[in-house]
């Protein structure tokens, strides 16, 4: 960069210019030199944007075909039943288990089972607690 600007500043100071116009003639070579700089760093930049797009963009289609390799299963069946429905005479009751016992026929009666009931003794009354409310028939003494 120092021999850029070192011949660039040769080929326009001629050493016959006046003190003013070299130090402008400076000036311009400069700026010249800092704008083309500018102008590489902006460009550096910009592709290292590039790159930092096309390694995210990568990881996101990775990520989004592992995804669908261990969901195809899943998303396959959806796409089967939403496109292709089951007709109705197909999706009979023999198909999915219900969890509950199957209905007898109705011209067949299921055995009653008998209830049998326990009988216990007739329980005497409670104890009056010497704390008891009188009663009529039993009045409490009089202290």
């Amino acid at each position: 960069m120092r021999d850029e600007t070192l011949t660039l500043l040769d080929e326009t100071l001629t050493g016959n210019e006046p003190l003013r116009e070299a130090y402008a003639a400076i000036d311009a070579v400069l700026q010249a030199c800092i704008a083309d700089w500018d102008a590489c760093e902006a460009a550096r930049e910009a592709r290292q944007q590039e790159d930092w797009w096309e390694l995210g963009t990568a990881i996101v289609v990775i990520i989004a075909l592992g995804v669908m390799y261990v969901k195809a299963p899943e998303i396959f069946n959806w796409l089967l039943k939403t496109l292709w429905p089951e007709p109705a005479e197909n999706s009979g009751a023999t198909d999915k288990p219900t969890g509950e016992a199957p209905c007898p026929p109705s011209d067949q009666q299921t055995p009653l089972r008998r209830i049998r009931r326990i009988r216990r003794p007739a329980q005497s009354p409670p104890p009056e607690s010497p704390l008891s409310p009188p009663s009529s028939d039993n009045p409490l003494p009089h202290l």
